[in-house]
């Protein structure tokens, strides 16, 4: 059922099957109404709310943690509603993979020259 969901918002086997991009949340809101909200989708594990670096004041955008996939798929399933005058925009978000730094094998390392003479 999970996989239906999530394939059905067209989400790619690299997403992180729990975690879920929220923007336009009201200003006002904290993590407590944030999390009040979204208990209608399941346990949330963790918010993340970002902020203005100059005002440290809510920016309107989150990244919910859920226990379960199937809760972030109920979330992904609000995207678009309205809460408090403000239109959702639900995504999941991607896994970063850290790419692999390609080594010559059987190499030495090559000395670069700065130019002066020591």
């Amino acid at each position: 059922k999970t996989e239906s969901a999530l394939q059905s918002q067209g989400v790619p086997e690299e997403m992180d099957p729990k975690r879920v991009y929220v923007g336009g949340l009201p200003y006002a809101y904290g993590e407590e109404e944030i999390r009040s909200y979204f208990k209608q989708c399941g346990k949330l594990q963790d918010v993340s709310l970002l902020t203005f670096p100059d005002t440290g004041r809510f920016r309107g955008i989150a990244f919910l943690t859920f226990y379960s996939p199937t809760a972030a798929a109920a979330a992904l399933l609000l995207n678009r509603q309205w809460l408090d005058e403000c239109q959702l925009k639900i995504m999941p978000c991607t896994v970063k993979k850290l790419k692999e730094e390609k080594k010559p094998s059987n190499q030495t390392p090559v000395r670069r020259s700065t130019g002066k003479n020591v």
